[in-house]
């Protein structure tokens, strides 16, 4: 039948929907919206009443573990001697457990540790390496010293940051001691180890900790006369045991006396004013460091 402007209208069961772009994406977005107000309010729920949230089995992501994880122990053992790459148990939990035998422990010690012969001139990269893993601490060092022979490390054997630093306990001093009768260096070049000794050495001046400051100098070994290079001495660390530290004098004495075997930096000077100025403060209010302090200055020639 004719229409509006003489168009033929069609009946209703003959014309074509027209698809209104964005309504049924506009109510399944609102319907997702909608839900997720709904999972947070439930968490939150949880959370005031002290609860943990439930999370459906569902929506829950299902571990699975890759090809590597999937080997037999042996053959992970020997990708790990082989790999040389002593972080490899902190990959996964299924790594750390499978690598963590006391069986493959003592093989790395005998691969890298207390080798006779020193053929692989990245030796003492592969011991640093070894020296940081978590399981390698002081009774491992020390039965490496004693059931392998262990009598020294591979030049370029770095100390491990890890006793570098506090809080210090009796193990990590150990530690640190028996890796510098070893001859371990410290890295000043490619790590910051150097600066995170230096910091130590500060906070072990000005704490009193008379073992660390002995540790962490410069020190002349009586056998087989090897200068030890740990942190320099400076001004600055004289400075802090005499104004910071309380002037003790078992850490003074360590601190000169390093100062006078050092090589290559410049001398340590009692007569710096703020010394002797603290000095002459103790002394007049009786107190016998200031006393004691004067007469290393007299002594020394250094009062200025």
């Amino acid at each position: 039948m004719p229409g509006l402007g003489g168009r033929t209208s069609l009946p209703p069961e003959r014309m074509t929907p027209v698809r209104v772009r964005g309504k049924r994406g506009q109510r399944a977005r609102q319907r997702a919206l909608r839900e997720q107000r709904a999972l947070q309010e439930q968490r939150a729920q949880h959370a005031t009443n002290g609860q943990p949230a439930v999370v459906s089995p569902d929506s829950a992501v299902k571990p699975t573990s890759s090809k590597l994880e999937c080997l037999p122990t042996e053959i992970l053992e020997s990708i790990f001697l082989y790999s040389q790459n002593f972080a490899l148990p902190s990959v996964s939990l299924t790594l750390c457990r499978a690598l963590a035998s006391p069986h493959l422990k003592h093989l790395t010690l005998c691969s890298f540790l207390t080798v006779s012969d020193d053929e692989s001139s990245n030796l003492g990269r592969i011991q640093s390496q070894l020296l940081r893993c978590r399981w390698m601490d002081l009774a491992m060092l020390r039965r490496a010293q004693k059931d392998h022979k262990l009598s020294t490390l591979r030049y370029g054997c770095e100390v491990p940051t890890k006793v570098l630093h506090g809080p210090w306990t009796n193990d990590k001093i150990e530690m640190l001691r028996l890796l510098k009768k070893l001859r371990a260096k410290l890295d000043w070049e490619t790590s910051n180890n150097g600066e995170v000794a230096d910091q130590s050495l500060k906070e072990a001046i000005i704490q009193g900790n008379a073992p660390m400051v002995d540790l962490l100098l410069n020190r002349w070994e009586p056998y087989p006369n090897i200068y030890t290079c740990i942190v320099p001495v400076t001004q600055e660390h004289l400075r802090l045991a005499i104004l910071q530290g309380g002037c003790r004098r078992n850490i003074i004495d360590d601190i000169l006396h390093a100062g006078r075997v050092q090589r290559d930096l410049p001398d340590l000077h009692l007569g710096d004013s703020d010394i002797v100025d603290w000095a002459i403060e103790k002394k007049a209010h009786g107190d016998e460091r200031g006393s004691w302090l004067l007469d290393l200055v007299s002594a020394e020639g250094t009062c200025t």
